[in-house]
């Protein structure tokens, strides 16, 4: 399950990712639009659509205190990267 840390200032839930040495270990608990895919399919969903794939656990498995409007704004050339724009966490 989730795991919640606690301090004076805020809490944080840790999120659940998925990594090839785990492939053949129990579904975790993914989101909704996520669960009952394969370990095969969820990594080509997040090669291919990266912005489905990590948009869909950041708003199902973070809470938000205000929710992000784009999932991400990258250009590798020039260094600018920027994930989950106008969201904040805490």
């Amino acid at each position: 399950g989730n795991v919640i840390f606690m301090n004076k200032k805020c809490l944080r839930k840790s999120v659940v990712f998925i990594s090839r040495c785990h492939a053949s270990a129990a579904q975790p608990d993914l989101s909704s639009h996520l669960a009952g895919r394969s370990y095969a399919d969820l990594y080509e969903l997040s090669i291919k659509d990266p912005e489905t794939f990590w948009g869909s656990i950041a708003k199902e498995r973070l809470a938000w205190t205000k929710p992000f409007n784009q999932v991400a704004d990258c250009d590798l050339s020039s260094g600018k990267i920027s994930w989950f724009l106008g969201g904040q966490l805490n």
